[in-house]
């Protein structure tokens, strides 16, 4: 009997290698995304993750005729970029269901179902943003780092019943996600040209980043293995940060991505 995945956000990016390279892997893969389409042996199911009612819809129509699932892979998500003094409350709680209440209810509804693997994950997809938060990207910085925290409570929680929760955090992948930002120079003039060159640095490295199929290896990998609670960063320079700014004060640390994107 296949194995059976479930990836939000795998219309496109990380999420769709992901899809692929797990099905290729002879799971069988469902997508809750907005836009998806069933192909290349993918399973769509619309679903707005915004939406309480709609996941709960989206679960109960993936387990009419099945009771197992195998790995959760909670992808979806997106970014804001602007001053923090000029974004709305509205677009700072939309990113925050997405990025953040989509993964908590996907994984609330999938435990019961987890718990009849043999092998059961869940891997959240968090960012290098989350240990480096940068500024005029304070809210995506925020929710990931919320996504991590979720992960580690979530795999002392489950770890008696023996499912594994682990933590993804991709550094720059060359993707849509740049296009698709939502970008706001609101106060330019206050900031000095601060906001567009930072969100213009931040998109130089994700065009100039690793291909998102290096964090779907990393994903498949993980799904494979026996571990818990860990933090798997990909990309090898943010390896190497991560590893110099647990040596570092965050006072230090802080004026250092300051001077990079500030």
């Amino acid at each position: 009997m296949k194995k059976t995945a479930i990836v939000t956000g795998a219309s496109r990016g990380i999420g769709r290698e992901t899809a692929l390279l797990l099905s290729q892997n002879g799971y069988e893969v469902f997508d809750l995304s907005r836009s998806g389409e069933s192909k290349d042996g993918i399973k769509t199911v619309k679903t707005d993750l915004c939406s309480e009612e709609d996941i709960i819809r989206a679960f109960d129509e993936i387990f009419k005729e099945r009771d197992r699932l195998d790995l959760l892979v909670n992808n979806a998500g997106f970014g804001i970029s602007g001053a923090v003094e000029f974004t709305s409350t509205a677009d700072a709680k939309r990113l925050f269901d997405v990025n953040f209440f989509a993964p908590f209810m996907c994984s609330r509804e999938a435990v019961k179902y987890l718990r009849n693997s043999d092998n059961p994950h869940i891997v959240n997809i968090s960012s290098a943003a989350a240990i480096f938060p940068l500024p005029f990207q304070a809210f995506y910085s925020a929710s990931k780092a919320a996504v991590h925290s979720l992960s580690m409570a979530l795999s002392g929680e489950l770890l008696p019943f023996g499912i594994r929760v682990n933590t993804v955090m991709p550094g720059d992948s060359k993707t849509t996600f740049t296009a698709k930002r939502e970008k706001s120079f609101e106060g330019e003039e206050l900031y000095g040209e601060r906001i567009v060159r930072s969100i213009s640095s931040m998109e130089k490295d994700e065009q100039g980043g690793f291909s998102p199929k290096l964090v779907a290896e990393t994903i498949v990998k993980i799904a494979e293995s026996d571990k818990t609670g860990g933090i798997h960063i990909v990309g090898g320079k943010y390896k190497v940060f991560a590893a110099v700014s647990n040596l570092l004060p965050e006072r230090l640390k802080n004026r250092l991505i300051f001077k990079m994107y500030g």
